[in-house]
């Protein structure tokens, strides 16, 4: 189970790629740039339907910011 300091350094990292401030990343997450600092220092936690809206926010899965391995996925 990923920490909450290893979800915001995923988080940190994904919005500086994407060349964002935190409060341009709140904007698109409808939250306060003070909980996505939060998240970034590992100081609060993340719920499911802020992970759903930072991965949509950062083009990356959910899986991708918990740092769980990517599965290939094969038709059945």
């Amino acid at each position: 189970m990923a920490t909450n300091k290893e979800i915001g350094a995923r988080v940190r990292a994904r919005r500086r790629m994407l060349d964002l401030t935190q409060k341009q990343l709140a904007a698109k997450c409808s939250c306060s740039y003070q909980v996505i600092n939060g998240l970034e220092r590992g100081r609060q936690s993340v719920y499911a339907e802020r992970l759903a809206d930072l991965a949509i926010a950062l083009g990356v899965s959910a899986d991708a910011l918990l740092g769980l391995p990517v599965k290939d996925q094969k038709p059945a």
